[in-house]
């Protein structure tokens, strides 16, 4: 047992003897698993003490001797500290007495007040006292339906009283025999007569129920009842992101809700499944019931329909037959506010100045307007690169070591995904850190939030709150490089957290961006949309650049990018074209939310970290609403882009064209099924290869190739040597070439076939490499 709890597992204490030869003793567990103390164990050694009895702390052991009592202790609950877990109980902690009385180890025996008798049972009556005043209940209801709700939201629902004296050890070593004093029989009589009191009193209710006429009865439950709205197929949310939902209106006593057809509602989330699947939630909306056709029995029934968000960064699935939301008809108040707020969101369209009908006052200078925007935008950061987050983050490992300890810091519940949970945080980066999710008394705190968490599903609740999220950007992470890279936290993010929201919400493309660390040196930072390195000073003027935010629509959003394919240039831009640019760029931004920007260990890593990075899927669930928005706007403008392009220059113009060549692998490839593997190419009938050096180009699988796939994507063109497997010439290679320098890249190729292994011999053309050349 020691082995196993530790020597500091008995609770040192003086107790009086029970019975000749029975005392109580106390055990603590403070390792992660459950242990299980088997009889005629021997747990700790008794020593005669000579204390008298007058100076022993019979039930509280903290407390002294003249602070000890047997008389009934009141037990106060806060609704919010409870949850509904397994087989339907009701659990959470509950504080006793007074906050000025230690309570700790001592054995309480708990009896609910008359009401709640009526509602719940105790699982476990008889307990011990935990953190300093806290027991841990846990209810069964008495009846389906209540749950949470029947607890009142901040009250006493019964006694406790401590049971460390004989009258308690006789009665457990001798049940048939019941010893009560007194004071015992009079309180079972006053708990009668008080629970014939509420029996009574519950009956006079139902007595005046039951003279309601019909009619007004069915009004009234109807503004009561609340429905469930119900899903009845398999719901599959891609990761941050958001789906519109039809669900169907059911209830728990099998009420029909045909006579909510038409009405107003008020949908929520369900909190009691979305305790046991915490991967979705609704936001309060108001909506108008409709009739559906539900795919299970092709019958029409009652239906809302709901946005459903799934804000993970894992792709959600919600079961058929699942309850995901609390459904009430909606009150006059609720109804004003949901039509105020569609009201504010339309005025807050016309105070941002996208106008799309045109603009009949003076003429707006795109070039100008975007200059003004990057010019604020690099006040704002050079204010914020002052604070020099790279330099103190170089000395954080050092002032307050965390990852270089022996024992590394483990992430709480064995959750491995969620490696944020680790995370110091700080007023500023100058603070001492400390831990988000800390563990104290053998249970978990945030530390921001000062509450308490008792198991996975409660943590995972919390971090993804709002309330959290908000208290969170009030502070800044203060971690050494070696704790963001395990992160994923670069040090730029420190800096976009702290943007104004109208700034960062027009940073599109921020998953984009990688930070490139070069050691003690600062980082370099590189777009992989673009193929550009840059230092942190030119961030945001890149991000912001029309350049950046066209590649971006043109690998994401193709419709959006189809509107200026031919107005690239802002300069010809025409006052509807830029008000089409506004209304594009802030309509992602309010679907997309900010997107985080990505740490790399190094140059040698990037392009194999760029691969992995696949943002494709969570972009493709947003193009309905883009395309929606592309087909509102007016038809491209060409009229300014022609006169200007009628006027002689007025300065020299390079013009660029794009070149398009094969790549061919080096060496034979051998992909497992479902494999894939980093190889090593040559870039085929390049005249000059030298110009290439350094060169970032576009790769993309050969449209001949069948054998396996390649990963799109930049690459970083070298000079490698020019020799083949087996010493063969390949395609494209002269007489004489073998050994001079050829341009070479390392592409990523995978096998998509899951049961068959692929070989693909050297010299096969496996990718389409392109770039922009200058003539």
């Amino acid at each position: 047992m020691l082995a196993i709890l530790g020597p500091n597992c008995l609770v040192k204490k003086i107790s009086p003897v029970f019975s000749d030869s029975y005392v109580f003793v106390s055990m603590v567990n403070e390792s992660e698993g459950q242990v299980s103390i088997s009889p005629d164990t021997v747990l700790g050694i008794c020593q005669v003490s000579n204390v008298q009895a007058n100076e022993v702390s019979t039930h509280y052991i903290l407390e002294p001797p003249d602070r000890q009592s047997d008389d009934e202790i009141p037990v106060n609950v806060k609704r919010a500290d409870f949850s509904r877990y397994d087989q339907n109980h009701v659990c959470g902690f509950a504080e006793i007495g007074s906050a000025d009385t230690r309570y700790n180890y001592s054995l309480v025996k708990i009896t609910l007040s008359p009401e709640y008798r009526s509602k719940f049972t105790l699982n476990k009556s008889e307990m011990t006292v935990q953190v300093k005043r806290n027991v841990w209940l846990e209810l069964v209801p008495k009846f389906t339906g209540g749950y949470v709700k029947l607890l009142p939201p901040k009250g006493i629902i019964g006694y406790a009283r401590p049971v460390t004296h004989q009258e308690y050890v006789s009665e457990l070593l001798n049940p048939s025999s019941q010893v009560y004093d007194e004071d015992d029989s009079s309180a079972r009589a006053r708990l009668k007569d008080e629970a014939d009191h509420y029996e009574s009193m519950m009956n006079k209710l139902n007595s005046i129920t039951a003279t309601i006429p019909e009619d007004d009865k069915v009004k009234t439950n109807l503004m009561d009842k609340d429905f469930r709205g119900v899903t009845n197929e398999v719901v599959t949310i891609l990761a941050e992101s958001e789906r519109t939902v039809n669900l169907f209106l059911t209830s728990e006593d099998g009420e029909e809700a045909k006579s909510l057809l038409k009405l107003k509602v008020q949908v929520t989330t369900n909190d009691e499944f979305q305790y046991y699947n915490n991967c979705y939630t609704i936001e309060s909306q108001v909506t108008t019931v409709i009739k559906s056709r539900c795919q299970l029995d092709n019958s029409y029934k009652p239906a809302v329909k709901v946005i459903i968000r799934n804000i993970r960064q894992d792709v959600a699935q919600i079961p058929a037959h699942s309850p995901v939301a609390i459904v009430k008809i909606a009150t006059a108040d609720q109804q004003q506010t949901s039509a105020v707020g569609k009201t504010q969101k339309s005025s807050s369209q016309k105070l941002s100045g996208v106008n799309l009908g045109g603009n009949h006052g003076k003429k707006l200078d795109p070039v100008k307007l975007l200059e003004k925007f990057c010019k604020r935008a690099r006040k704002q950061w050079d204010r914020l690169l002052a604070e020099r987050t790279f330099e103190k983050s170089l000395r954080v490992e050092e002032r307050y070591p965390y990852f270089s300890l022996p024992v590394k810091p483990k992430i709480p519940f064995g959750m491995t995904k969620m490696t944020e949970l680790l995370m110091r945080v700080g007023i500023n980066q100058d603070a001492k850190p400390m831990r988000v999710i800390e563990k104290q008394d053998r249970l978990h705190t945030c530390t921001i939030c000062d509450i308490l968490i008792m198991d996975r599903y409660a943590l995972q609740d919390h971090v993804y709150s709002e309330n959290h999220k908000r208290k969170l950007k009030n502070h800044q992470v203060i971690a050494g490089l070696q704790e963001r890279l395990y992160l994923g936290r670069p040090v730029i993010q420190e800096y976009l957290d702290h943007l104004d929201d109208e700034l960062l919400n027009r940073m599109l493309g921020l998953d984009s961006i990688y930070e490139v660390l070069n050691g003690a040196n600062k980082p370099v930072y590189h777009c992989a949309l673009c193929g550009k390195d840059f230092t942190d000073v030119h961030l945001p003027s890149h991000v912001l650049s029309t350049g950046h935010v066209l590649n971006f629509l043109k690998k994401n959003f193709p419709s959006a990018w189809a509107r200026f394919s031919t107005l690239e240039k802002p300069a010809n831009w025409s006052d509807q074209d830029y008000e089409a640019y506004e209304s594009i760029v802030v309509k992602i931004g309010e679907i997309c939310g900010v997107r985080k920007a990505n740490i790399v260990e190094s140059y040698d890593k990037l392009e194999e970290i760029i691969d992995r990075h696949t943002s494709g899927q969570f972009y493709m669930s947003k193009h309905e609403a883009v395309d929606q928005l592309v087909r509102s706007l007016p038809s491209p403008d060409l009229s300014s882009s022609t006169a200007s392009t009628n006027q002689p220059p007025s300065r020299t113009l390079v013009q660029r064209r794009t070149m398009a060549r094969i790549a061919v692998n080096l060496q034979d490839i051998i992909l497992p099924p479902g494999g894939q593997e980093r190889v090593e190419c040559k870039i085929v009938n390049v005249s000059q290869p030298r110009s290439l050096l350094e060169k970032f180009v576009y790769v993309t699988s050969c449209p001949k190739l069948s054998l396996c796939a390649v990963n799109q994507g930049f690459s970083r063109v070298y000079l490698g040597g020019s020799s083949s497997a087996g010493g063969s010439v390949m395609e494209g290679d002269g007489p004489g070439l073998q050994h001079e320098q050829q341009a070479c890249l390392t592409l990523g190729v995978h096998n998509s076939s899951p049961d068959m292994p692929v070989t693909v011999p050297a010299g096969t053309d496996l990718a389409l490499v392109k770039w922009k050349k200058s003539q």
